[in-house]
């Protein structure tokens, strides 16, 4: 079967049992795409999810796609919202807030980009070199670049993209398992969930900028998003900001000629 040069995806209805269509290849026409790798795209209950065309098929779905999906040349950051309120709650995790710089890894082979939130390439050998000794050939990372005296770290907090697989439209507890299955070695570091009843409370104690809160059960998604919320530690102080004025007229006895304007 070979697809016609416009067609891009081939969508059908499947009518047989799972057990015995469970899998879905076209090696002849993968063979002739290059630099695209072929994703099944399995619609369950509205959602779709994909993986590689040899992936095996679950039970219980609604129809198959055929898609060839490149290795991404970008992928939009998702960003964090912040917000003044203190809470936890078991839908939500809590993250260290790095205060560095935003940095997407992107591997295909031996080929390592990495590139800051706003699409400007960063360059740092040890970094580009650790990634190119990860177990896998096709990887997306988004994390945190910090500097120390040890030279830089590179803190990741998630996993977008793993050989052929767009894991972003996964919940974050299933990125997370994946990213844990890594073996990660210096200067990459994976970014711990913290278990602190008040995360943000050991955040200023301990000197950082503050906490992310992320919400187990959402996807990647490409914007500023109230599923994952900042709290930034922030020092107060009340203080009293007193003012002069010279007297004008006649100032009536006892009365102070400098003036509280504001209190905080």
């Amino acid at each position: 079967m070979h697809p016609t040069s416009h067609q891009r995806a081939l969508s059908s209805k499947l009518t047989a049992p799972p057990a015995r269509r469970r899998r879905c290849w076209l090696p002849s026409v993968a063979r002739r795409v290059q630099a695209v790798r072929p994703v099944l795209a399995v619609r369950m209950a509205g959602a779709v999810t994909t993986s590689p065309v040899n992936t095996a098929i679950p039970k219980g779905f609604e129809s198959v796609i055929i898609a060839f999906v490149p290795f991404p040349e970008w992928i939009e950051p998702m960003g964090a919202t912040l917000t003044q309120e203190r809470f936890t709650g078991p839908e939500w995790v809590f993250e260290h807030k790095f205060d560095g710089i935003r940095l997407l890894a992107f591997r295909q082979g031996n080929d390592v980009r990495l590139l800051s939130r706003n699409r400007l390439p960063q360059n740092c050998p040890p970094i580009a070199e650790a990634l190119k000794r990860l177990p896998a050939q096709e990887i997306i990372l988004d994390g945190e670049i910090t500097w120390g005296t040890d030279g830089a770290a590179y803190h990741v907090f998630d996993l977008l993209w793993l050989d052929g697989r767009d894991v972003s439209l996964l919940p974050l507890d299933e990125r997370h398992a994946l990213l844990q299955s890594l073996r990660l070695e210096k200067p990459l570091q994976r970014v711990a969930r913290l278990s602190d009843e008040k995360p943000w409370e050991r955040a200023c104690r301990e000197g950082w900028e503050g906490v992310i809160a992320k919400r187990r059960d959402t996807r990647y998604e490409h914007r500023r998003s109230p599923h994952w919320l900042k709290m930034k530690c922030e020092t107060s102080q009340e203080f009293v900001v007193g003012g002069f004025a010279d007297p004008q007229g006649v100032r009536k006895a006892g009365r102070p000629s400098g003036r509280v304007l504001r209190e905080r």
